[in-house]
């Protein structure tokens, strides 16, 4: 039985947790996770169906945002360790300041990224900056659920697909905020790991720290950069980054048909690049990096004012001038790569990813 197309499927396995009967396993296709049903442990239940976002919709999207923000965290440190301008991090503190544990998706010793909690604030580096790779989240959602039964407060960031599976779970729930982000679409933890390797081995080292929003250069530049062990830096424009935002080349089937990607968002916030902040207001930018903060809900509202004498912020007229580079983003599906499907074949037989990105993109 399939329970969603692979063309939509977003991997993000709830059908897994709610099946009753183990009938349901996470495997890797076509590089990506999908759901794989164990026909002699099924029973047509169909709850699987039931809730799936794709197919179910329990929590339906957010009204209109009833407010866009221009965001600066006032620690520049933390700022340093952000994608942007630190608001994930804001909204993040609030909810630890309240004992509340805050889920998003870190990077393993090993460079596997996983949804993971963290409970003290010093521990909120490891789930800042951007990680262009489908985050394994399957842990995290059962253990939100527990947390939520204790009574206690959750914060869960993630992408769009991946709050919309979290909500058809969990519902509409009090001790329960979300986070998720205007986002391009995301690539496989297969082809991640094989083009670390790969890189390791071009450089003769081990990799130690990553970087995928690196403020070694200005903000604006886009730039990533990768630390060996070797202590040999590469700073630039990467060339993975570049085959999945550029050549949209590496992607997950159903980002080029999401159904999550619109201006209402199920989450309370949606956060972004305010790409053209000197356009609003000049004294919000420097090469640190502004966020756009897109308040969904009016509890959004209410967290974020216990967040404003921890940052620079300005409120932003609700119009689709401020979403910039943003809007195409969130109004208009991209286009995948003529090269795509030859591109995970060729993967499927063993070549490496490193020497296949390097090929079409210079196609």
């Amino acid at each position: 039985m399939k329970i969603v197309s692979d063309e939509l499927c977003t991997g993000c396995g709830v059908c897994k947790i709610k099946c009753p009967y183990g009938a349901i396993s996470m495997e890797y296709r076509k590089a990506f996770l999908y759901p794989v049903v164990d026909e002699s442990k099924c029973v047509n239940c169909e709850i699987c169906k039931n809730v799936c976002p794709l197919l179910k919709n329990e929590y339906p999207m957010q009204e209109e945002p009833s407010a866009f923000y221009g965001v600066i965290h006032n620690n520049w440190e933390v700022r340093k360790q952000s994608s942007t301008g630190g608001a994930f991090s804001l909204i993040a503190e609030e909810v630890i300041r309240r004992n509340g544990v805050v889920f998003g998706a870190a990077f393993t010793a090993d460079f596997e990224v996983r949804h993971i909690g963290v409970a003290v604030t010093e521990d909120l580096k490891e789930l800042r900056q951007s990680k262009y790779v489908q985050s394994n989240t399957l842990s995290a959602y059962t253990e939100i659920i527990n947390l939520l039964g204790q009574g206690k407060l959750v914060l869960y960031s993630g992408c769009p697909c991946q709050v919309a599976g979290l909500l058809q779970i969990t519902g509409v729930h009090d001790n329960l905020y979300t986070v998720d982000f205007v986002c391009n679409s995301i690539t496989s933890p297969l082809y991640w790991a094989d083009y670390v390797r790969e890189m390791e081995k071009e450089y003769g080292s081990k990799l130690q720290k990553i970087n995928m929003r690196t403020k070694s250069r200005p903000w604006t530049m886009f730039a990533q950069e990768f630390k060996f062990a070797n202590k040999y830096a590469n700073i630039g424009s990467d060339n993975y980054v570049m085959a999945f935002c550029s050549y949209h080349l590496i992607s997950r089937s159903c980002c080029y048909q999401c159904k999550f990607r619109e201006k209402k968002h199920k989450s309370d916030f949606t956060l972004a690049d305010f790409w053209n902040v000197r356009d609003f207001d000049d004294d919000l930018f420097d090469d640190g990096g502004t966020s756009l903060m897109i308040v969904h809900t009016q509890r959004g509202e209410d967290l974020f004012e216990h967040c404003k004498p921890f940052c620079t912020q300005k409120k932003v007229t609700l119009s689709d001038e401020w979403l910039g580079k943003n809007l195409p983003m969130i109004t208009n599906q991209p286009t995948p790569s003529v090269y795509r499907s030859e591109f995970n074949d060729r993967f499927g037989k063993g070549e490496s990813v490193l020497k296949l990105i390097k090929e079409y993109i210079s196609k």
